[in-house]
């Protein structure tokens, strides 16, 4: 049987999943003439911009089951994952159907962490399709960038793409979405923290001179190259109208998400396609995908790969040569 590829799209409520599902649907589909669909697993989800090949809705919709089982929307949702837990072969069934089989997938999950971070049915549902189905799948987490100006949110995030790195155990990617609404310095490049005299600090106890004179804006490439140590201080002073205890605790965890770089971050603006390229990409490192596989044709010097097994692949300017 031919092996199969997909991307499990995963974040929290806001973080753009639906808006970069239809993004690299439209990037893939029409940059890289990569046969490719989407499968809408979110029973709420009532304003897509794309058309689902499978739709979750076709088997059970999450108003229906608040009100069979007098449930709320979250009580609801966790009742849908695990109703399709156990019915996983509708799905499998429809990812064989004309609409899906010998596509590239994106799988569109709900915004509900607790699905895979509480529960084990989303888990079980992504073994079974890699273990016994030859899938080949790889997370993809989206985190709103905005959120990163703020050192307690960014610790959070991290915790957070952790969780489900561990949870869902498979290849993973994480992702600053919406990069395009960060300030941007004098040369065009984002800006994680604005350049604001408002926001220096000096912890107590410090030397000021030594503060003062740090640059108070930060580009994001310092996130997303796993090097914003600089946010442990700032965390420790906001940390400071806390017990002992949790502040300790506080610097510690940010202390590991920083030294041990357990976690990297990519960015993404959806309407740019340098960003999205780079991400499938690396969606294609990871799941080991190779250009041609799902029956790309060959394409010729603009850029592109060359033929199937040359996977992102450049043809050099004036000769036949790969580089």
């Amino acid at each position: 049987a031919r092996m199969s590829f997909g991307q499990v799209i995963v974040g929290p409520p806001g973080s753009g999943k639906s808006t970069y599902c239809a993004g690299m649907l439209e990037f893939l589909q029409n940059h890289l003439h990569r046969p490719t669909c989407v499968v809408n697993l979110d029973p709420a989800n009532e304003s897509m911009q794309y058309t689902p090949a499978v739709d979750i809705r076709d088997l059970l919709s999450l108003e229906h089951v608040m009100e069979q089982q007098d449930l709320g929307p979250n009580g609801a949702m966790i009742y849908c994952i695990d109703y399709l837990a156990h019915h996983v072969d509708w799905l499998i069934a429809a990812l064989a159907s004309p609409a899906c089989a010998g596509r590239y997938v994106l799988f569109d999950l709900p915004g509900q962490i607790e699905t895979y971070s509480a529960h084990d049915a989303l888990t079980n549902i992504v073994t079974k399709l890699t273990l016994e189905h030859d899938w080949r799948l790889c997370s993809v987490h989206l985190c709103d960038s905005t959120g990163i100006r703020d050192p307690g949110v960014f610790t959070s995030l991290c915790l957070l793409s952790l969780s489900q790195m561990v949870r869902l155990e498979l290849p993973a990617l994480n992702i600053l979405t919406k990069i395009d609404l960060l300030p941007h310095d004098e040369y065009g490049r984002p800006l994680a923290v604005p350049l604001d005299p408002a926001d220096s600090f000096v912890p107590p106890g410090a030397d000021d001179s030594e503060f003062l004179a740090r640059p108070r804006s930060h580009l994001l490439s310092e996130f997303t190259d796993g090097e914003a140590a600089f946010m442990v201080p700032r965390l420790t002073h906001e940390s400071s109208r806390l017990p002992p205890r949790f502040k300790a605790l506080t610097t510690a965890i940010a202390d590991v998400c920083t030294d041990f770089s357990l976690v990297a971050f990519l960015p993404l603006a959806i309407e740019n396609k340098d960003t999205v390229g780079l991400v499938a990409k690396q969606a294609d490192a990871a799941l080991g995908y190779i250009y041609g596989c799902l029956g790309e044709p060959p394409l010729d010097g603009g850029g592109a790969p060359l033929r199937p097994g040359c996977a992102w692949r450049r043809r050099r300017a004036g000769d036949g040569r790969r580089s």
